[in-house]
């Protein structure tokens, strides 16, 4: 297992050009792990950010490091419109294709996603953050279910939900055109909700 330290950042960029260099680090390991997944080298993603490995090593101690704060972006960038799409008050019958479609679009880059998920090792840091991120969505989710339906355990039927586009986003993203995974995806969960409905207080 990698050591915690050992995926930190080496420097926190301050400066603006500090913090330009690192956005063309994070920009080139984007593409570079899409197009190669986790075999990419440290000596791709400096080529493809026009720099030398050394400099990259600056700002981040190994790939590992790389994969976890392109994860932390992902995380960053997909949490807080999904609290939008969740927030108090509205119907399933409008955030739940919302966020099915928001998800799914989120993971259009399928290799991306298979180095997070399936290729990189098991960082403590990275299975924290996405295990609390599913966990705050699966509140918001549950309580906009209890406001709507009269379900035996809200809290429950929520986290069915949540898991049922995670894993099948996860499972069937870059394997099937986007189209119709959104639509798979949001066919499966509709059905799962209206028989948790249906089924009411039991």
């Amino acid at each position: 297992m990698v050591r915690p330290q050992a995926v930190n950042p080496r420097r926190r960029p301050r400066q603006a050009r500090s913090r330009a260099t690192v956005a063309r680090i994070l920009a080139a390991a984007t593409q570079v792990f899409a197009e190669e997944g986790y075999a990419a080298t440290t000596d791709r993603i400096a080529q493809r950010a026009h720099l030398s490995v050394g400099s990259l090593y600056q700002y981040f101690p190994n790939k590992d490091a790389l994969v976890l704060a392109l994860a932390a972006a992902h995380l960053e960038s997909s949490t807080q419109p999904l609290r939008e799409v969740l927030r108090p008050g509205r119907p399933s019958a409008v955030w739940l294709p919302e966020a099915v479609a928001f998800v799914t679009a989120q993971h259009a880059e399928g290799e991306l996603h298979r180095v997070f998920f399936d290729q990189a090792p098991r960082v403590p840091e990275l299975v924290e953050g996405f295990q609390n991120a599913q966990a705050e969505i699966a509140r918001a989710v549950a309580a906009l279910l209890a406001a709507e339906f009269q379900l035996a355990d809200p809290a429950r039927t929520a986290g069915v939900l949540v898991a049922l586009v995670e894993s099948l986003t996860h499972r069937l993203a870059g394997e099937v055109p986007h189209g119709v995974l959104q639509a798979e995806v949001l066919r499966a969960t509709t059905a799962y909700l209206d028989a948790a409905v249906a089924a009411g207080g039991r």
